[in-house]
């Protein structure tokens, strides 16, 4: 899926217009989630912690995070990889919303990773 008004609607998060590279899967279960990436520049990050509630924050990644503990099989799907990554992690009733994002391989860029799911 990349079509970000879709992507948007399935993850809660916002997918500034500047988002490059935007892949999205879904997977149905006992848990529906949405789980994908897209690269932004640095300045456009808080469009996307937009919903992130007003006592949230981002904090560095210490070695744990709903991104990285699923292991999924898309070749894209490398948040190891990133750079001085950070995560954001918050839910609203029924929904859980985990982002991680850091720097990409091109200066001033961003890749952010997210792995969304209803509760």
């Amino acid at each position: 899926m990349s079509d970000p008004a879709e992507v948007q609607r399935l993850t809660r998060i916002t997918v500034p217009p500047s988002a490059t590279g935007l892949e999205c899967r879904t997977e149905s279960g006992i848990d529906p989630l949405a789980y994908g990436r897209f690269n932004i520049p640095a300045a456009d990050l808080p469009a996307v912690l937009d919903r992130m509630p007003k006592d949230g924050r981002v904090g560095p990644y210490t070695g744990y995070s709903n991104v990285t503990s699923h292991q999924m099989s898309e070749p894209w799907w490398q948040p190891g990889q990133l750079r001085e990554p950070r995560v954001a992690e918050w839910s609203e009733p029924g929904f859980s919303i985990n982002l991680m994002f850091g720097d990409s391989e091109q200066p001033g860029t961003l890749t952010v990773y997210f792995f969304n799911f209803s509760l």
